[in-house]
């Protein structure tokens, strides 16, 4: 548990440069500061949120502070505020991140890299309101959410914030400690030892990744990437600011940048990727106001509603180098970006959602578009996928999906594009015999027909996104989703990873299909229009966790790199190992089947 914090007196320049900023979090006397002000100032709401972890052990969501209901004096409480909540998932299940809202208004979201199935949030957040009554909404994805009323909030001068143990979104006062190196290959195998499952090294891979973020307290950062040199990038955010660091394969710190935003709201990052000289792209989602650089593909947006989603680039080879190289915005219609990949050429290829046919794009890829569980004429949901150039000029191409949500995106060395996500299941149950009523079956915490409950997504684009060359889609009775993918340098192979709560979601093994109730970690190896699915698993639980880890991409990518080099120790790709029988394909993809 973090230790707790409370609001300073200590003066801070509303906008210091980029270099102050950076400054900051490597001068120990800004932690002492923090420290002195700490031990001088903190009263009743530290002492509480000291046992919040320990005070709530059954499943849910609490806030220990502020919380009127607990404590009168707590319906008072500064615009920038400490928040002291704590989530517990049930067994089985996993919290992935969690949002703050005030008013239904979202003030702050944070998705963890390693998710865990206890989560202990110490964190300071500011009001969008300095008056009035107001309520505060604490959601944990996976525990559920908490509410506190009649808050109040007021003005407070020269506010600031210190987090020098935190684990919990860091802030400009966070030393870096020195962990040690990192090590991101598995060690080798005996001599004369078995040849593993595939898929336990890709557990064997989260569990190392997780390992290396802990060294140096990022585990709970937004997202993480590693280049060819070994090097640890690591985004966040702050606020509506953009926090990202380099770490060198020893564990220093290499590189820190804070970009800040101009105006008020929250900003959460979706996405890092690195290209071989060591830039940096960084993907994400604001409401707040970002500067955006000359000829951007969109300069400005309304903010009038949900967030939008931004790419930008940052050049971390040069220490002093703290200005983007471009800022833009993807689009001025309602949208999420999902996740970014960059191929060779500096090009930026983006995926996401959203609910507007406005959104930019020059290819609707319609083959997704009926299935027996979609009755609507028109798709409530779209996925996208963008590509932009180097400089963030200009859209090189735009594809929809409909009915599909995206999550994540991979490239091969020819330039297609692999997708994951889900889809409204083609399943057509229906309920008890002799009746017409679709089945009700309760998917991700909701009451939904079956056949409205969502399927992975598996596709491939090619032609610059004009065509759907491969696509599948597959589940149990219940709600699946990719959340990860990656593919081999040719496409021979695909591999997916993400999570269902089906107990009958369809696995290559009798020994491993999912019997008991509850969010399960699954992967699925794939040979796009040759063999469809040829492998299918549920994950096992990475030990010291008490339920298994999200997909990590870059854990993913290490795996896939690892299983092309040892293809060998696979005659066939994965021998024994029976196709499921729920795999369905495009019709483009069968008539291209060899």
């Amino acid at each position: 548990m973090s230790v707790p914090l409370c609001m300073s007196s200590v003066p801070v320049d509303p906008a210091p440069s980029r270099e102050t900023a950076v400054t900051g979090w490597l001068q120990m006397s800004r932690v002492r500061l923090c420290l002195m002000a700490l031990l001088l100032l903190c009263g009743r709401a530290s002492e509480a949120q000291t046992t919040c972890a320990t005070q709530h052990t059954a499943s849910g969501a609490f806030i220990c502070y502020p919380n009127p209901s607990e404590n009168a004096k707590d319906s008072n409480v500064p615009a920038v505020f400490h928040l002291s909540a704590q989530g517990n998932a049930a067994e089985g299940r996993l919290i992935a991140g969690y949002k703050v809202l005030i008013d239904k208004r979202q003030i702050y979201e944070k998705k963890l890299a390693a998710p865990v199935q206890k989560l202990s949030v110490e964190t300071n957040l500011k009001s969008p309101f300095d008056s009035g009554t107001h309520s505060l909404h604490v959601v944990f994805v996976g525990a559920g959410s908490a509410d506190v009323n009649q808050l109040q909030f007021y003005p407070q001068a020269n506010a600031s914030f210190c987090e020098p143990f935190s684990r919990i979104d860091p802030r400009t006062c966070t030393s870096s400690p020195a962990g040690g190196s990192f090590q991101w290959s598995l060690p080798e195998a005996s001599p004369g030892a078995s040849t593993p499952d595939a898929f336990d090294r890709y557990s064997a891979f989260l569990k190392l990744f997780g390992q290396n973020l802990k060294k140096v307290e990022a585990d709970v950062a937004d997202a993480m990437a590693v280049d060819s040199r070994g090097n640890l990038y690591v985004a966040s955010h702050a606020f509506a600011d953009v926090d990202l660091r380099k770490y060198s394969p020893n564990g220093s710190l290499m590189y820190a940048s804070l970009i800040r935003s101009c105006g008020e709201g929250f900003l959460a990052v979706a996405g890092l990727a690195i290209d071989g000289a060591g830039r940096a792209w960084i993907a994400g989602n604001t409401t707040a106001c970002l500067a955006t650089t000359p000829n951007a593909v969109q300069e400005r947006v309304s903010h009038a509603g949900p967030a939008r989603g931004f790419v930008m680039l940052v050049d971390t080879t040069k220490s002093s180098s703290m200005t983007p190289v471009y800022v833009t915005y993807l689009s001025d219609v309602d949208h999420r970006i999902a996740a970014i990949r960059v191929d060779s050429e500096g090009n930026a290829y983006v995926a996401g959602t959203t609910e507007s046919q406005e959104f930019p794009h020059d290819s609707l890829l319609k083959a997704l578009k009926a299935g027996a569980g979609s009755a609507q004429s028109s798709p409530t949901r779209l996925g996208f996928v963008s590509a932009l150039n180097p400089m963030g000029s200009a859209l090189l191409w735009s594809a929809l999906l409909p009915d599909a949500q995206l999550a994540a995106l991979a490239l091969d060395e020819a330039g297609n594009v692999y997708v994951t996500g889900r889809v409204p299941s083609r399943k057509s149950t229906s309920g008890t015999r002799g009746s017409n009523e679709p089945l009700k079956k309760t998917c991700g915490g909701e009451s939904k027909l079956t056949m409205e409950c969502d399927d992975v997504l598996v596709a491939e684009l090619s032609d610059r996104g004009h065509r759907l060359s491969y696509a599948a889609w597959f589940g149990g009775q219940g709600e699946a989703e990719g959340r990860t993918i990656s593919a081999t340098a040719q496409g021979a192979w695909i591999f997916v990873a993400g999570e269902t709560d089906s107990r009958d979601f369809p696995t290559s093994s009798a020994a491993n299909e999912l019997r008991q109730e509850g969010l399960r970690s699954f992967a699925v190896a794939l040979r796009a229009c040759r063999s469809g699915a040829q492998y299918s698993r549920i994950l096992p639980e990475v030990a010291g966790n008490t339920a298994p880890p999200l997909a990590s991409a870059p854990a993913m990518d290490a795996f896939t790199t690892a299983f092309s080099a040892g293809i060998a120790e696979y005659p066939g790709g994965l021998t024994g190992r029976k196709p499921f029988a729920h795999l369905e394909l495009a019709p483009e993809c069968i008539s291209a089947k060899p």
